[in-house]
Order: structure tokens, then C-alpha cells, then sequence
């Protein structure tokens, strides 16, 4: 078999959402960039594509934190995966918080589901992201594996500042720290 086609058969498709079109493409792209930085021959994944409610309700059961997240990936142990075509994990993403994402840092939401299913993909072959070391290296591999899909953009620059209401009380916020 040859085209497009042939070439995203390692990827099982789950569209869970209604609220964007999914980059297929770009990412099957992206994706055959991420096996070959680490010399593997694309293996089968499962990708799932959903909104922020469907997101959090994973979150707090698989990982025991409330709210939603931009990705979560889940590898499948060697026992769990005993059949060739079977994945060898599966990344959910939220398409809802890349919009949201996107519109702050003012680039597509394409681009931004992109990265996300990129991203998760690179954890479940072995990149990490738990100290500032690791975060360069994914980073690095996160925007080589964009620009194999055409996303030139850095989508890691600075946000944008979201404008907020101003504080008319005078009492200060909880809430207005850090996050991640």
C-alpha cells in the first residue's frame, strides 16, 4: 500500500470531541519523526482526542489530581500487549485546553494538538520532562518532530499575558501564584 494512508496505519484514532478538526496529518508526521529520533520503526499507538471534562475525570482517577491536563499518556506493559498490531500505549489529549492554550500564546490550535499528541508519544518512548536537563531534551525533540509536520512556529515562547479583571475588592486572591 502505498500514500498517506500506509504511512498513518500505526496510529488507531479515537475522536472524542467535537470542538476542532484533528491535524491528522501533521501528526502521523510528527509522529514518524518521534520513532525515527529513537531508531524505532513506527510501532502501533492508540491517540484519543477529548474535552476538558473527559480529560479531568482521567486525571483524578489515573494520576489522583483534580482538574483537567493537557495530555496524559498511558504506556501498555509487555503482558498487556501481547498481539503485533496492539499499541504500545495510548495518549488522550485535550483538544479543549489547546484552544485555550493556543489562543493565549496566539498560534493555531492545530499546532497546539500537535504538540500534545507529540509530546505524549515522546513519554511513552522514554523521554521525560522531571528536571531541567530533561526538559531541554524535550523541548529539542518536541520541535524537530513539529517541523517534520511543517509547524515552524516555536510554540514554547513566552505567553502572551491574559488580561485579567482588575481586583476591585482590594483583598488579596488566592489562587494567583504558579502553577506547573
Amino acid at each position: 500500500m502505498t500514500g498517506p494512508i500506509a504511512r498513518t496505519t500505526f496510529i488507531q484514532w479515537c475522536n472524542a470531541q467535537r470542538l476542532a478538526r484533528i491535524p491528522r496529518a501533521r501528526i502521523a508526521a510528527a509522529l514518524i519523526r518521534a520513532f525515527r529520533l529513537v531508531r524505532l520503526r513506527p510501532l502501533p499507538i492508540a491517540l484519543t482526542f477529548v474535552d476538558d471534562r473527559t480529560i479531568a475525570r482521567l486525571h483524578r482517577r489515573f494520576l489522583g489530581v483534580s482538574g483537567p491536563t493537557d495530555v496524559i499518556s498511558f504506556p501498555l506493559q509487555p503482558d498487556e500487549n501481547p498481539g503485533e498490531g496492539d499499541p504500545i500505549g495510548e495518549v488522550v489529549v485535550s483538544v479543549e485546553t489547546a484552544i485555550r492554550t493556543a489562543r493565549r500564546r496566539c498560534h493555531a490550535p492545530s499546532a497546539e494538538i500537535a504538540l500534545y499528541a507529540v509530546h505524549g508519544i515522546l513519554h511513552l518512548l522514554g523521554f521525560e520532562d522531571g528536571n531541567a536537563a530533561e526538559v531541554e531534551r524535550m523541548r529539542a525533540a518536541e520541535r524537530e518532530c513539529l517541523k517534520a509536520a511543517g509547524i515552524e512556529k516555536d510554540l514554547f515562547g513566552p505567553a502572551r499575558k491574559a488580561q485579567r479583571r482588575p481586583n476591585r475588592s482590594g483583598k488579596k486572591l488566592p489562587g494567583r501564584g504558579r502553577s506547573k
